[in-house]
């Protein structure tokens, strides 16, 4: 299994966790339902695919640019780069955005 692969199987890993974290967070300071956890967790499994899709969308579309000219290895390094980045950018975005709702939910 090579390395965008292991993006691809670990950035909906990465955004479920961050809405548990998020939830164990919260649920010591309000009353969250765990109805709202079994809720989040598929929304964080689609957040962490649908932020993974975005960042091979994005380096596609950059790299089409770049293929009429010869790329650079700093471009190459930060086209795949990108892509290994997403599941740290799916935890982030899940966490903050769930710890919001949860906060403003309690």
């Amino acid at each position: 299994m090579n390395l965008p692969e292991m993006s691809a199987v670990f950035s909906p890993i990465a955004g479920a966790a961050g809405v548990v974290m998020a939830f164990m967070q919260t649920h010591r300071h309000g009353s969250s339902s765990s109805m709202s956890l079994l809720v989040g967790i598929p929304l964080g499994l689609l957040g962490g695919f649908v932020i993974y899709r975005g960042m091979v969308r994005l380096a596609r579309a950059v790299w089409k640019e770049d293929a009429a000219q010869n790329p650079t290895s700093w471009r190459v390094v930060a086209l795949l780069g990108l892509t290994m980045l997403a599941p740290f950018i799916s935890y982030g975005i899940c966490f903050w955005l769930s710890r919001l709702v949860f906060y403003v939910a309690a």
